[in-house]
């Protein structure tokens, strides 16, 4: 039987641009970030909210003990805000009072031929809703992938060659994805 549930853009990075090195890998995705993507504002597809990217987003994609390939999603954070599905919406659990909800996307991406689901965290307060964090979990890639049409293009940060490589449906992006109580 096959997947007939909708279908998801992968967002593909092709090459590691980043350092290997942990500590260095943390400075070029900071400063990357700095330049390239902080104060952009992309609009969610799915549900046509405009997702701040700010300072405090970038200060926390970067922190803690990191893999190389989650400093590398850093560059596709646009494009993943713009394509990720809605799964959650919670009130904040450090109860935080300026915090209105917290948001959680999910969108696929590529990076260097590994498939990962990349969680977005959104907070939402009275000054918007604003990217705040990200984590991936590897995927196996589908067996049999949907081809992208020619016209399918995509405008963002990632140069045209390292972007839309193919679909995946949303129930191979979910499977296993568990939401709070």
């Amino acid at each position: 039987m096959s997947d007939t549930s909708p279908v998801i853009k992968v967002t593909k990075l092709d090459a590691y641009i980043f350092s290997n090195k942990f500590w260095v890998a943390r400075i070029e995705a900071k400063k990357w970030a700095e330049n390239n993507i902080q104060g952009k504002s992309p609009i969610n597809k799915a549900t046509g909210w405009k997702i701040d990217i700010t300072s405090i987003g970038v200060r926390k994609a970067i922190s803690g003990e990191r893999l190389t390939p989650h400093f590398e999603a850093i560059r596709a954070i646009p494009e993943l805000i713009e394509n990720a599905v809605l799964t959650e919406t919670r009130p904040d659990r450090n109860r935080n009072p300026d915090i209105k909800n917290i948001h959680i996307f999910y969108a696929p991406l590529e990076v260097d031929g590994n498939l990962y689901r990349a969680k977005l965290t959104v907070r939402e307060s009275i000054y918007g809703k604003k990217y705040y964090d990200h984590s991936l979990t590897e995927l196996e890639k589908p067996t049999a992938g949907r081809a992208l049409r020619r016209d399918d293009t995509f405008t963002g940060s990632a140069s045209p060659t390292e972007q839309q490589a193919y679909t995946i449906s949303l129930g191979d992006l979910l499977k296993n994805v568990k939401t709070s109580d």
